[in-house]
């Protein structure tokens, strides 16, 4: 099961504009669980997702949390194949290993006790 911690700093929560350095961080840190989260200011339910995702991020120290605002970042959105906001990457070591379009916290929860599961 996936436990969350009440100590933490805001320091998991990464916000990227440009591909390269998303992709440089990933590569150098190899962060073991990673959620990408792509966003949209425009769209009312990544507004609600940013306040439950704040604070996954900060209950949990061993989660790096990267947001992406979709509309400021095109090429990463390519690159991802992001078809929807909310979306969410799950990666295990940089790389992906699941996917979740949509606001779903049940899902997004299964997901991350999944997620946690590959990575022992």
């Amino acid at each position: 099961m996936f436990r969350f911690t009440t100590r933490f700093l805001l320091s998991n929560l990464k916000n990227f504009e440009k591909l390269e350095e998303l992709n440089a961080y990933l590569l150098r840190t190899k962060p073991s669980h990673t959620v990408v989260y792509f966003r949209a200011a425009w769209n009312p339910q990544c507004e609600i997702t940013d306040k439950h995702l704040h604070q996954l991020a900060a209950e949990n120290s061993s989660l790096q949390t990267i947001q992406i605002d979709s509309d400021l970042c095109p090429k990463i959105v390519k690159h991802y194949r992001v078809r929807a906001e909310p979306e969410f990457i799950f990666c295990l070591y940089g790389d992906e290993v699941l996917r979740q379009i949509g606001v779903n916290w049940a899902g997004l929860n299964d997901k991350l006790n999944k997620m946690v599961k590959l990575g022992q």
